[in-house]
């Protein structure tokens, strides 16, 4: 049987792009094609043991932890120090944030910042804590070197983007256009309910049929994330009534 070749990240496939004054419509990416991005670091805090007096002598036993701050991630780029003027010198000393982008990709131009990427690395709102360069200059033929400059940031958030791949779901329940969706969800660890990563109680509306036989308008849920849906009719509205929007209230 053929094994399949490993889908790891390598090095060589990365690229680095900064946005001066974080991402958005009005912001430009600069493509950083003499640089590198070092190994990022995220500190998610330490957890504290509570301990109580065990059932011998000297003995303690763990009952609960505390969870310490989680820290701000951390990343470090490392880039060719030019003879024109540093750019990421002109943006440490403006102070203002940023975000970067790693984009990793196989087969597409690196320099596309839309297309040319199977995954992103993206570090929002970061901030310069550091900025140093290697040795500039030499004593003798034998230290002759390349130059680099080494900025240090720390960022608000660090997360991945994929793209999306599309499916349908609840193609038995939707036959009439779906008008709004909400996510009523959060974040379930499972000490205070059941499991959840925050995207699995979904709801949407759907407008109703006037045909014949007509269809009232109709709320279509699902609590696992789209695995399986239900359907529920709308009955304070009239038959000629469609909804126009989703809300969630309370719980």
């Amino acid at each position: 049987m053929a094994r399949s070749r490993s889908q790891v990240v390598k090095t060589s496939f990365t690229r680095l792009f900064t946005i001066e004054g974080a991402a958005g419509p009005a912001n430009v990416p600069a493509y950083q094609g003499q640089a590198r991005v070092m190994g990022p670091s995220w500190s998610l805090g330490d957890r504290t043991p509570v301990r109580q007096p065990g059932d011998r002598y000297g003995a303690f036993d763990v009952v609960d932890a505390i969870k310490g701050e989680r820290g701000l991630p951390t990343v470090s780029v490392e880039a060719r120090y030019p003879y024109t003027a540093s750019e990421f010198l002109r943006l440490a000393r403006i102070g203002c944030v940023l975000d970067l982008q790693v984009h990793m990709g196989k087969c597409q131009d690196p320099r596309d910042f839309d297309g040319g990427w199977d995954k992103i690395l993206a570090f929002e709102g970061a901030d310069f804590s550091n900025w140093a360069a290697s040795e500039l200059g030499a004593l003798e033929q034998g230290q002759d070197a390349n130059v680099t400059e080494t900025p240090d940031f720390n960022a608000l958030d660090m997360y991945e983007i994929v793209k999306l791949v599309t499916t349908e779901i609840g193609g038995s329940q939707i036959v009439q256009e779906i008008v709004d969706v909400a996510i009523c969800d959060s974040i379930v660890c499972g000490n205070c309910g059941i499991p959840s990563d925050g995207c699995q109680t979904v709801f949407g509306l759907s407008r109703s049929h006037g045909g014949s036989p007509g269809l009232p308008a109709e709320i279509i849920w699902s609590a696992n994330g789209g695995a399986t849906m239900d359907d529920n009719n709308i009955t304070s509205l009239l038959a000629a009534e469609d909804p126009s929007a989703l809300a969630c209230v309370g719980t």
